[in-house]
């Protein structure tokens, strides 16, 4: 009986260490593939700082650009009134993010029992749901309500923050530019415009919040993984 348990006995210690030292193993596998996942969220997360570069000018643009309407009309020559009105808008509906970190943070395999790993896959998938939930855009069509008075839309992009270029004099007719003069100083544009700012304020301090985040989050991985820094 004594050597019967005593058989039984190694069985079930040599099953225990055997799942030991699978979990070791499971364990150590997610480990690497975290460090290697990491890599690449590290790389994602730099290239949408780019694009935070990049709607962040826009905003910061188009907000110059209503300012300029709004506070010093007489500064704009007749000839540039129209292509400002309709560039107000030129690339502001529907823009959202287009992270290049989504795709390795959905995939992300990390191990449950390492408390930092989990909690920085929180924080991850958090900043995921925070891009999704981004999107710059209103519920109004400016160019369609300057159509609709009248005033055509130009196809050329012509302001980079600083000057207004008229990339066609001759695209806009005398009438049309004695009418966006008119539009500029009724009632209607201004407050429209004055909404508009309202929310590209809006926006930009939510890109500049999001893009915190992933500085930090770039931070922490770095500092988990000093070797990828």
């Amino acid at each position: 009986m004594l050597y019967a348990i005593g058989e039984i006995l190694l069985v079930v210690i040599g099953i225990l260490i055997a799942l030991q030292v699978d979990n070791w193993n499971d364990s150590k596998n997610r480990d690497f593939l975290f460090r290697d996942s990491m890599e690449l969220v590290l790389d994602g997360l730099k290239s949408d700082g780019k694009e935070f570069e990049r709607i962040s000018s826009g905003l910061t643009h188009q907000i110059k650009l209503i300012d300029l309407v709004l506070k010093h009309p007489d500064s704009l020559n007749p000839m540039e009134r129209p292509f400002a009105l309709h560039y107000i808008m030129w690339d502001y509906h529907g823009v959202k993010i287009n992270t290049g970190t989504e795709y390795f943070i959905q995939n992300l395999i990390y191990n449950p029992e390492n408390k930092r790993q989990k909690r920085l896959a929180k924080e991850l998938a958090d900043y995921v749901m925070w891009i999704n939930g981004f999107q710059s855009d209103i519920d109004i069509d400016f160019n369609d309500i300057l159509y609709q008075h009248g005033l055509a839309r130009a196809l050329i992009s012509p302001y980079d923050g600083q000057d207004i270029v008229i990339p066609d004099s001759t695209f806009y007719s005398n009438d049309e530019i004695e009418l966006a003069s008119e539009l500029m100083y009724s009632n209607e544009i201004i407050n429209i415009l004055k909404t508009i700012k309202t929310k590209s304020l809006y926006d930009l301090g939510s890109i500049e919040s999001i893009a915190l985040a992933s500085d930090s989050l770039g931070a922490t991985i770095e500092s988990l993984y000093p070797e990828l820094a």
